[in-house]
């Protein structure tokens, strides 16, 4: 019979706690066990990244530490995370950051945690940046979240300009930080408003993680993504009603040429294919696969 796994109070004393006297390995192990034990995917990868945290260290640094014993002065906050992940609260919002395009974004709670499937718009809009607009385009990053997209951008692409824009004060304080962060904050624009609506010049490309969750789909979703804002991921009943109407404020935003990268739902992208033709006559589309093989990011020559 399986032993019940150990959860931390954050009330509990360092006394208490069966990692006292333990050295890093094995706390790591024990951890590993306890997160398992709640439902925790990827229990192993997030113990070390959970000890080497409180320890303020690297995770790759935890293997010459090992065998040293666990500080009891670390305790108390490790305590108070497990808890937290216990109840299945992100870990990216514990430690306060997440990689994202090889580049580490600092997050928190009100702010969409970026995620690997999105890395499919930034790879597009380099590909196009290339191929037709010289490697400096004007971009906008429309519901920007943490700034991951447009810092991502605006580093590898750093001759272009970027705009990055969000609805929602945090949002707008996060991806600020974040901009300090990589160094782009003298080429990224940060706007606050409704979508498209605060750009003041026309762009040559638009890129979009929209919310795009159908309201319906809440019930069965994964209990870590109800502790993002649902304003960031809920897009109505079909969950498209957000992208359309981004897609509708697009005339006077782009050039000539501009094309539009929005994620999406492998579920949508076909119906977001035939609105777009019928917005926009005489466009081509082109739906992009994520590293899944799953129909990721609709693109759009207007």
């Amino acid at each position: 019979m399986p032993r019940a796994p150990y959860i931390f109070s954050a009330l509990s004393t360092v006394s208490h706690s069966p990692y006292q006297e333990r050295t890093v390995g094995e706390t790591v192990l024990r951890l590993c066990d306890d997160l398992s034990q709640a439902g925790v995917e990827e229990a192993r990868l997030e113990a070390e990244l959970l000890v080497a945290h409180v320890m303020g260290k690297e995770r790759a640094h935890l293997l010459a530490a090992w065998g040293e014993p666990m500080s009891p002065a670390a305790l108390p906050l490790l305590a108070d995370l497990v808890e937290r992940r216990v109840r299945r609260e992100p870990l990216s919002y514990l430690v306060g950051w997440r990689e994202f395009y090889g580049l580490r974004f600092a997050v928190r709670s009100g702010v969409l945690i970026p995620r690997p499937e999105t890395e499919t718009v930034v790879d597009a809009a380099l590909r196009l940046a290339a191929q037709r607009y010289g490697d400096a385009p004007v971009v906008v990053d429309v519901g920007c979240g943490c700034g991951a997209i447009a810092a991502a951008l605006a580093t590898h692409l750093p001759r272009a300009r970027v705009y990055a824009m969000d609805n929602a004060r945090i949002p707008v304080e996060v991806s600020a930080e974040n901009f300090r962060r990589h160094r782009v904050e003298e080429r990224v624009t940060l706007l606050e408003g409704d979508l498209l609506a605060p750009l003041t010049e026309p762009v040559d490309i638009v890129v979009a993680n929209l919310p795009y969750v159908r309201s319906g789909d809440f019930a069965a979703i994964q209990p870590e993504v109800l502790w993002e804002p649902r304003e960031a991921l809920d897009g109505g009943p079909d969950g498209l009603a957000v992208i359309l109407r981004m897609l509708g404020q697009l005339t006077g935003k782009v050039r000539t040429g501009a094309t539009v990268l929005m994620e999406c739902d492998p579920r949508q992208a076909e119906l977001l294919v035939r609105e777009a033709k019928r917005r926009f006559p005489g466009c081509t589309t082109k739906v992009l696969q994520d590293l899944a093989r799953l129909d990721r990011v609709v693109e759009v020559l207007l």
